[in-house]
């Protein structure tokens, strides 16, 4: 029997209509079927047609996701932020794990803003909301992990599916976590009450840190007393201890080697950091008077329903070529998702540069960079390599994630089939 539960995916967006916009052009291409949109923002009017929109304009995450729950017409829910794309087979990959009736948590990898480099790949966490590299034993398959020795293992927003029931009975998402730590109490209590969560490296998403409210778009933070007031609020819910006074030193120790480093790139000056660390004192300070209460009690809606996407079914294709077929490229990928490809562009320099993955809002995605550079941080600088070789090369690391079936190399405007 084929396993193809309902999905229902929840996104938060605020203020960020060109990365919503996106990602749910992207999320056409998904592998798999059986899945729901549920949009929850302050923009007005709906991108895209068969989708659950839910107005709401606070800056409150947890809030935000508890809508998108209550309105979910699906057995697991899913959550991705508005400055991130998934693969193609990421919902594929990420709902396999719950063929387990004990799995009540699932997560995949982050890809950074370079669609290359790793930002987060699998992480565990302790009462105090410190976290601490997961070791998984194959950094290719899924596996399963619970609380063990004070620590459980952790999944991150941007990438994440939880049970549905397990939403419901821990109450969804505390709403006193507006931003920071959020999905990470949850993850802490499904932990306490039983759950095993599932790692799941190939559900892979590419998270671009986008502006906000909270930070820059070179990812300096405008405040830090949300991550204070979380801080506090996290170790006075789950800690077993008076004094968090070393606890936070450490934290805020951590926070404010963060912000030199900032300061040593250009992008702070020292009276930033001043007033960046005061918001963080005052953020502890007033997350230490919060009373920890239960979350409160999901409503439960059977009349929601299920709506599901309309996914286009999908095969990868490559169209490879160097800037001298950069429009023909172009073009040949336009035409090729909209007949319903997952469509990739290899358009290289005869260069060093270093390469760069990222999703094109046309509805294909683009690596770019030269062809003797290198496209991981621990490969080589200069690899003497050809157009065709390079590309098939490239093309094994995402043959997986996209389903490549055919490459196409390009010879200014000309395209040959050469692989297949």
């Amino acid at each position: 029997m084929i396993y193809e539960p309902k999905i229902s995916l929840v996104i938060v967006s605020r203020d960020r209509p060109v990365g919503l916009r996106r990602l749910i052009s992207a999320l056409r291409f998904q592998t798999y079927q059986n899945f729901e949109i549920i949009v929850v923002t302050n923009l007005k009017e709906p991108l895209a047609a068969q989708i659950k929109w839910i107005a709401f304009d606070k800056a409150n995450i947890s809030a935000a996701r508890n809508l998108g729950i209550q309105a979910s017409g699906g057995s697991l829910v899913a959550f991705c932020d508005d400055d991130a794309v998934p693969e193609p087979t990421w919902l594929e990959n990420l709902v396999e794990p719950f063929h387990d009736p004990d799995v009540g948590v699932s997560g995949g990898y982050v890809r950074g803003r370079n669609g290359i480099g790793f930002q987060w790949k699998a992480q565990k966490v302790d009462q105090f909301g410190f976290d601490r590299l997961l070791v998984l034993n194959d950094d290719t398959k899924t596996q399963t992990f619970v609380a063990k020795d004070g620590w459980c293992p952790k999944v991150q927003g941007t990438n994440c599916m939880f049970r549905k029931t397990l939403l419901q009975k821990l109450g969804g998402f505390d709403e006193r976590f507006a931003f920071y730590l959020d999905e990470t109490d949850v993850c802490w209590r499904a932990s306490q009450n039983g759950w095993a969560t599932a790692i799941v490296p190939t559900a892979e998403v590419q998270h671009g840190f986008k502006e906000s409210d909270r930070r820059t778009g070179n990812r300096v933070p405008k405040s830090l007393f949300a991550e204070g007031y979380s801080k506090a609020y996290f170790c006075k819910k789950h800690g077993i201890v008076v004094d968090y006074s070393k606890i936070f030193k450490t934290f805020r120790d951590a926070q404010r080697k963060r912000l030199l480093k900032l300061m040593i790139a250009g992008r702070l000056i020292p009276s930033d950091v001043k007033k960046l660390l005061k918001s963080l004192d005052t953020g502890f300070m007033e997350g230490q008077k919060i009373n920890v209460q239960a979350s409160g009690k999901l409503i439960e809606n059977d009349s929601c329903g299920f709506e599901p996407y309309q996914a286009t079914v999908c095969v990868g294709k490559i169209f490879t070529g160097s800037l001298f077929s950069r429009s023909a490229l172009i073009k040949a990928a336009i035409e090729a998702s909209q007949n319903g490809a997952a469509a990739t562009v290899f358009c290289w320099s005869l260069t060093l540069l270093f390469h760069r993955r990222y999703f094109d809002e046309r509805g294909f995605w683009v690596q770019t960079g030269g062809l003797f550079g290198k496209s991981e941080r621990n490969g080589r600088y200069f690899q003497l390599i050809s157009l065709k070789n390079r590309c098939v090369k490239e093309a094994d690391k995402l043959k997986n994630l996209r389903k490549i079936k055919e490459i196409t190399l390009f010879r200014f405007k000309k395209g040959k089939t050469v692989v297949k």
